[in-house]
């Protein structure tokens, strides 16, 4: 099983890349992006239009857009709003929603989310660390798997997505994780992680919340 501590070692080091990134390229002003900090090995964006491979400081249109690491490949993009995304081997998101208020170009407060903002993720397959910014009042920020949806309220989380298994672990926050449609809500807290897996037909999925 993926070790969370263990990767999010590895995610730090990319997401502070990210989050200078963020920085220097606040001064225009440009709401709803991404950003690619780093990328190693065979990493693909499709924008919808077109499938590009990801280079270092490119920009794109968040929204619609779906990110993809082959295996012994990695990439990590910021968001405009100041949050940094870890994609490990073999994994798959499409940033269903990104939607971002307009903001000072001249914000000094890097630690604090620049603006409204409202993003929905959804991870096929694979595992991302993620990094946020201190999140404006109102925010609202959803990872969706096969098996779950978690509404995150934190700095720091590592979302795993396999076929058979989800697993949600907060480093620093909470997050509200509904694991499916007949199971009620749960609350992970920092330092938990809710572990869910399929149910028998017609029946709810199996959690578990631990340490």
């Amino acid at each position: 099983m993926i070790k969370p501590f263990l990767l999010l070692r590895f995610c730090i080091p990319a997401l502070v890349v990210a989050v200078v990134a963020h920085a220097q390229s606040a001064k225009k002003n440009p709401t709803s992006k991404l950003y690619v900090a780093d990328t190693v090995g065979e990493t693909r964006i499709d924008t919808g239009l077109e499938i590009d491979d990801l280079t270092k400081k490119s920009v794109y249109n968040a929204e619609g857009t779906v990110i993809e690491t082959k295996p012994k490949s990695n990439a990590s993009i910021v968001l405009s709003n100041g949050t940094g995304i870890y994609f490990d081997v073999s994994t798959q998101v499409k940033i269903r929603t990104f939607e971002q208020e307009s903001f000072r170009p001249n914000r000094s407060d890097i630690e604090d989310e620049p603006s409204l903002s409202r993003t929905h993720l959804y991870i096929d397959h694979g595992v991302i660390g993620v990094s946020t910014s201190k999140l404006v009042a109102g925010s609202v920020t959803e990872y969706d798997t096969s098996l779950a949806t978690a509404t995150i309220r934190g700095r720091q989380a590592v979302v795993v997505a396999e076929d058979n298994l989800t697993i949600i672990s907060m480093i620093q926050g909470e997050a509200t994780v509904q694991a499916g449609p007949l199971e009620r809500p749960r609350q992970v807290k920092s330092h938990q992680q809710i572990i869910i897996r399929p149910g028998k037909p017609g029946e709810a999925n199996i959690v578990e919340i631990r340490s």
